[in-house]
């Protein structure tokens, strides 16, 4: 797995540990009390060695799962070492026992979870619940402005359609470990890989699955991420202090390009270009007076190296910013500074250093919720082939080589209005269904419309919980129905509504066609209305939208095409026996029943 503050790349994997040395360490484990292992989690979590601060905190609260600090710093550092799901189970025991008095940045980890997940509706209402306790927050973690622009981020990432042109695919040759820096070099390309601990060069025939190691030594340590011009190759390396520093090869081999050197600070990825018929190189440091974090920097050959300057705040921000790459007058970097999806994003960049235009971020699905870094391209009369790295195939840890071709033919991808993109952006989520508890909305009601909102539905549905558990469903059971049929419908839900708002700002009419289920635990009449309010919801709940702002499309732009069905296509092994509620109630099937279905959406 990778932190952003690691040697190279700022990556490290859950395999952290040799064979011999994970031994001792199992060990040593099974001899230490729960209060021993926290002091060793803590020591470790100093030095920033997250993967062994998880491991210690793991021990310790499996032997006491009671202590409430214990069960904080478990889901911190599950966090840091991207076992999202077990920090978000967490994270919501410690919130719902503190209510905000103790750790109120609880509830902050707990949204950018969700953020990185890309379950941004359900982020949305952490953060929202947030701002009622900003003020008990540590400010150094998150202040009132980062709240707002949190906030902020999610409703601009809710909105933005998916380019239909980029199809996305993976190299069957990444490994469960991480693949990064990709590199066309002529028809191969160069990457770097992480093996037991180090990072070693690779180079990789696309049409073939062996994969060949270049090991490029200087000083007996593997020469990384290296860059050409014609002849000319920088590159990366560790020197005696264990800080990357960029190298230049020379008649005698690699050395450190002492003019580009800075005490104490690390410089790496390195892009060498010609701009302006001059040598120019960027790369990116943590070294002083740059935004803040890791920036971009650049030198430009003048019979030698000149002192590096950073780039612009067009560029540079506060937090961390990586991996450039020039192309055509245009600069990509990889950033989490800039407005993104939830980890690092792909950004592009016009200009030239000094003269910089807007930063774009480049969309999807070029970016995703997790860390998504690097391109670089190789061009030819027909066609671009781009390579990029991504986290989102696995759980978050590890980096992926990914690609994909744009052909150059004008006539091969037929143009796309902007409508056109949202609406194929809301087909993908298509056909989607939203859960709803047994009963609900307005339980006993012989009414066919509700003041419920799809929201209030399921916001009940969360509280039930424990019910759920109850009645014979076991915690691991709900946990992967709360995710799977509520959280990420809720989302796709939220992100719908606001992609209709920006095709109907552009003038169109839109019919979305709605049917309801429900189990046949009541009469057929009556399950009838009970859809029918359930359909009901989600009109509340375009009308509430943004203080009202979709109520003036309803029925005059926006049409709702209704197919309540009561239990006319309810699965006939779902039980109706009223008694038995562990199996009309409870169970997975009738679980799976109380449902409405968003089946299409049409264009007039």
């Amino acid at each position: 797995m990778f932190y952003w503050n690691d040697v190279s790349f700022l990556l490290q994997m859950r395999n952290f540990f040799l064979f011999c040395g994970f031994i001792f360490l199992v060990n040593e484990l099974l001899a230490q009390s729960p209060s021993q292992s926290d002091a060793l989690a803590a020591e470790a979590a100093e030095q920033g060695n997250w993967s062994l601060a998880f491991t210690y905190y793991q021990d310790a609260y499996s032997k006491d799962s009671l202590s409430f600090e214990r069960k904080y710093q478990l889901a911190y550092s599950a966090m840091k070492v991207y076992e999202d799901a077990l920090a978000i189970s967490l994270f919501k025991e410690v919130n719902s026992t503190d209510q905000g008095n103790i750790h109120p940045e609880a509830l902050y980890y707990l949204a950018k979870l969700y953020q990185r997940k890309g379950d941004y509706p359900v982020a949305e209402q952490a953060y929202k619940k947030l701002k009622k306790k900003i003020a008990k927050v540590d400010p150094k973690i998150l202040t009132k402005q980062d709240l707002e622009e949190h906030i902020s981020e999610l409703s601009w990432a809710m909105i933005q359609p998916t380019d239909p042109s980029i199809e996305l695919e993976w190299y069957s040759w990444n490994s469960p470990k991480s693949e990064a820096h990709a590199q066309w070099k002529g028809d191969t390309i160069a990457f770097q890989q992480w093996n037991d601990g180090i990072w070693t060069n690779g180079i990789k025939i696309p049409n073939q699955d062996s994969i060949h190691r270049s090991r490029e030594q200087w000083g007996g340590v593997d020469v990384l991420q290296i860059t050409e011009l014609q002849n000319w190759k920088i590159g990366v390396g560790i020197n005696p202090d264990g800080l990357q520093v960029l190298l230049e090869y020379q008649i005698e081999g690699w050395r450190e390009i002492m003019a580009l050197r800075s005490n104490q600070c690390r410089s790496s990825m390195p892009h060498l270009v010609m701009l302006e018929e001059v040598p120019t190189l960027f790369f990116a440091s943590d070294r002083n007076g740059g935004q803040g974090g890791w920036d971009i920097w650049v030198s430009r050959w003048k019979e030698g190296w000149s002192a590096p300057f950073p780039l612009g705040t067009e560029v540079n921000t506060r937090q961390d910013d990586l991996a450039p790459y020039y192309d055509q007058n245009k600069l990509f970097f990889s950033s989490k500074g800039h407005r993104g999806f939830g980890e690092m994003d792909i950004f592009r960049c016009e200009g030239k250093p000094g003269k910089w235009g807007k930063c774009e971020n480049m969309g999807l699905p070029i970016n995703s919720p997790k860390n998504d870094i690097g391109l670089s391209v190789k061009r030819s009369p027909q066609s671009e082939e781009w390579l990029l790295s991504s986290a989102r195939n696995g759980d978050g840890c590890c980096l992926d080589i990914g690609h994909w071709t744009l052909y150059n033919a004008k006539d091969s991808i037929p143009k796309i209005d902007s409508t056109d993109l949202w609406i194929q952006t809301i087909r993908h989520f298509l056909p989607l269904s939203l859960y709803f508890h047994n009963d609900e909305p307005d339980p006993k009601s012989q009414l066919s419309s509700t003041k419920w909102t799809y929201t209030d539905c399921y916001d009940s549905y969360l509280q039930k919980a424990e019910d759920y558990c109850k009645n014979g469903i076991e915690l691991e059971e709900w946990l992967k129905f709360e995710e799977a049929q509520l959280n990420v419908p809720y989302d796709q839900w939220k992100r719908i509504i606001r992609l209709l708002l920006s095709a109907l700002k552009n003038g169109d009419t839109l019919y979305i066609q709605i049917r309801g289920f429900a189990s046949p635990l009541a009469t057929n009449d009556y399950n009838e209305k009970l859809t029918q309010r359930r359909i009901h919801t989600l009109i509340n709940e375009i009308e509430q939208y943004d203080h009202g702002i979709l109520t003036p499309y309803l029925e005059k732009s926006l049409f709702l095409e209704l197919v309540p069905l009561g239990e006319q296509q309810s699965n006939s092994s779902v039980s109706d026996e009223a008694k038995n509620r562990k199996a009309s109630i409870y169970s997975r099937e009738a679980r799976n029943e109380r449902r409405i279905e968003i089946i299409g959406i049409r264009r007039l």
